[in-house]
């Protein structure tokens, strides 16, 4: 699991304010080598599969699998299914055990912080929350990430 893309970590954020497109919701999606992430905002915590599956056809490399919390929203034969189809295999983490899936929080975390700071400063509205995410992970993209400051 130490290439880019062998392995990919979720977690959903939220409720939040409802945005003027009716999201509520927020999945992210971290790249367990590489850090590469992105957002999807949700109108609902259930719509995580489609997120999922969506990002895993637009992949060119299918990932070997992908972990997530132990959440009723990841934790579906639905979800088990719909990712053995395509090849990933599905590792929810324990119970109580939210260290298995710490690179997901510290994401949510480090999004959260930026646009917290973002929205307060800039005085826009919360329910532009989604917008604020969205530039936030554009933020980490422009650092490079730890694998490729390890290869000089």
């Amino acid at each position: 699991m130490d290439k880019p893309l062998n392995l990919l970590v979720s977690d959903i954020m939220g409720p939040f304010s409802q945005d003027p497109q009716g999201s509520q919701y927020l999945l992210t999606i971290r790249n367990h080598v590489s850090m590469y992430s992105i957002v999807y905002p949700l109108k609902s915590g259930l719509a995580a599969l489609a997120a999922i599956t969506h990002q895993s056809s637009q992949l060119r490399i299918i990932p070997k699998a992908l972990r997530t919390e132990n959440a009723r929203e990841f934790v579906s034969v639905s979800l088990t299914m719909a990712l053995s189809k395509i090849g990933i295999g599905f590792h929810p983490s324990l119970p109580y055990l939210l260290q298995e899936n710490g690179k997901a929080k510290c994401l949510n975390r480090t999004l959260g912080d930026m646009t917290v700071a973002m929205l307060s400063e800039s005085s826009i509205p919360d329910h532009f929350w989604k917008f604020a995410y969205a530039l936030a992970v554009t933020t980490t993209k422009i650092d490079p990430p730890p694998w490729v400051l390890r290869q000089f």
